[in-house]
């Protein structure tokens, strides 16, 4: 018996190219995609493209930020782990861990999206790869260990001399 109301536009060929065009570009607009189903004879508007994806658990999500890091860096860290992995904790009471890190001074008004299911939020085609230099913003330096934080560093670069001041975290 046929279902009653309208037709839907999607075909499953339809279907299967919105979502290879969001699962190969996930930063893709709904309004892009409405041009890429234009190609296979869809021509549908962008909201009926975002309800479609929603069907198909896509939500439309900000893009996580995370360090751009290199192949070798990756290697390095994850080799670090494994070798470091069986420690007891006596050893790791006495390790200092330190690093430096850029603070935002104003927030970005291009966060950028992606088409996403749930638990994909880190996968790396749904990342924003982030990089510690750049304007509007102040470097800092930290550290912690077992026993809690360290004090808070704000390092100023001029004239290619670092200066920084001490600020008490605790």
């Amino acid at each position: 018996m046929p279902r009653s109301g309208r037709p839907s536009k999607f075909t499953p060929r339809a279907d299967r190219k919105m979502l290879k065009e969001v699962s190969k570009t996930p930063k893709m607009s709904s309004r892009d995609l409405q041009q890429a189903l234009a190609t296979v004879d869809v021509k549908v508007h962008a909201s009926t493209i975002r309800k479609r994806l929603h069907k198909f658990n896509l939500h439309r999500r900000c893009a996580r930020r995370k360090p751009l890091l290199s192949k070798r860096n990756t290697k390095a860290r994850l080799k670090f782990a494994r070798e470091n992995i069986d420690k007891e904790q006596n050893f790791w009471n006495n390790v200092l861990w330190t690093d430096e890190s850029k603070i935002e001074l104003f927030e970005h008004q291009n966060r950028g999206h992606v088409w996403r299911t749930p638990n994909t939020a880190f996968q790396e085609n749904n990342l924003i790869p982030t990089v510690k230099h750049g304007d509007g913003s102040v470097m800092v330096w930290g550290c912690f260990a077992a026993a809690g934080p360290g004090q808070l560093t704000i390092i100023v670069l001029e004239q290619h001399v670092i200066h920084h001041e001490f600020y008490s975290v605790s």
